[in-house]
């Protein structure tokens, strides 16, 4: 797992007291943050990178950190000056106005191939603030910053205190030497509180890169914690985008939910939709059915997962499926081709789905039961007598 994010903690982050306006230039603070991000960006902007260049090099990479830090003070200020009932949306224009005059920003040529090169890194900050009726006492904002071939993002999340605001979440990623260490097409979400008074946030990001729309997504589960985050759960897949779904997340009182598009084992699929559902308690996250839509994708699931997970989908008083799982998943990376799905006799409402090895050929049989959650009850080298339904595999569309 590529463990990039990270808490990073700056004594310019703590918490500002102002009187409550909307106004930057009656927020002390926010004048000094911006200050900040401005110095922070002069290197940026004397040294524009060289068309699709993804390397970032040691200066530029201390320089997005700086920005990162001051910028992360300007919200706290900002914050801390917004009015009691404030809509997000005038916190945002607050948020703009104060970085709307810093140096460098890009010239009405800006869409001159040169001037746009130039431009990536010294674009302005944005800001995506966010409240939720049904969560009144939580703000959330964003701030993006542009990088070569996407953008950054870094979260915090605020919990109201009394007259201010307290922060409770931050998150961003960690420093990196090319652009897919960046977190682009982030979002986030937040839970309501469970029966103990916990909630937690779920957070996704992709790898930003300049020439694929294969990338890798990644997902975090982090509780409110006085330095940042308290980190209970960080995944990635690989996964596509180029059906324009970036993912999707969910984060109830107790359980959680992650959707995206990613690669089949049948690589004449080429797409399927992937699953990650968690159970969440106190601080224990546990992946829990469902994992797939349909019984062709859970056969995939089921070869590919380790066995830990595997053995929670399969039927308990099967025989041998340990080695089963063993044989067809070889050492972790299994191709096979889809042959059919046909429904079966019973009452477990189960289909078999045969796959064959791109190896040597053979062919597999899976029985599966169910019709989500699945349950994976045998594998055989032979067919059942008693699945001979109509072959639905031709008929399924990419998911």
């Amino acid at each position: 797992m590529r463990l990039h994010t990270v808490v990073l903690i700056s004594a310019m982050l703590l918490a500002v007291s102002c009187l409550p306006s909307a106004h930057a230039e009656s927020c002390p603070g926010v004048d000094r943050a911006v200050a900040a991000i401005a110095e922070a960006r002069a290197p940026l902007i004397a040294k524009p990178p060289h068309d699709m260049d993804t390397d970032i090099s040691a200066e530029t990479g201390r320089g997005i950190e700086r920005e990162k830090d001051a910028i992360a003070a300007l919200i706290d200020a900002q914050i801390q000056c917004a009015a009691e009932g404030s809509a997000p949306k005038s916190i945002e224009r607050a948020l703009a106005n104060a970085v709307r005059k810093l140096p460098g920003q890009c010239s009405k040529d800006c869409d001159k191939p040169d001037n746009e090169i130039a431009y990536t890194y010294a674009g302005p900050p944005t800001f995506a603030v966010k409240s939720w009726p049904a969560l009144p006492e939580r703000i959330g904002v964003i701030a993006i910053l542009p990088i070569m071939c996407g953008n950054d993002a870094m979260l915090i999340v605020y919990e109201r205190d009394g007259a201010s605001w307290r922060r409770r979440i931050r998150w961003r990623s960690a420093p990196y030497k090319t652009v897919n260490g960046a977190l682009w097409s982030f979002d986030y979400a937040l839970s309501p509180r469970d029966e103990h008074g916990g909630w937690f946030a779920l957070t996704k990001s992709i790898a930003p890169w300049c020439s694929s729309t294969w990338s890798s997504i990644d997902y975090a589960v982090l509780r409110p914690a006085d330095d940042g985050a308290k980190v209970l759960l960080e995944g990635e897949d690989f996964m596509w985008w180029g059906g324009e779904d970036y993912g999707s997340l969910v984060a109830n009182a107790n359980d959680l939910d992650v959707r995206f598009h990613g690669a089949s084992m049948d690589s004449g699929v080429h797409n399927r939709a992937w699953i990650r559902h968690y159970t969440i308690d106190g601080n224990l996250v546990r992946r829990v059915q469902p994992v797939a839509l349909n019984a062709r994708d859970f056969s995939d699931e089921w070869i590919q997962s380790k066995w830990t997970q595997a053995s929670q989908w399969s039927d308990a008083k099967a025989a041998g499926l340990q080695r089963w799982h063993e044989r067809l998943r070889g050492k972790g990376v299994a191709f096979y081709e889809f042959e059919s799905l046909r429904a079966c006799t019973g009452r477990d409402r189960a289909v078999e789905v045969a796959i064959s090895s791109t190896d040597d050929d053979t062919s597999y049989f899976l029985r599966v039961a169910g019709a989500g959650p699945f349950t994976l009850r045998a594998v055989t080298t032979k067919p059942s007598e008693d699945c001979r339904g109509k072959d639905e595999l031709e008929s399924m569309q990419e998911q």
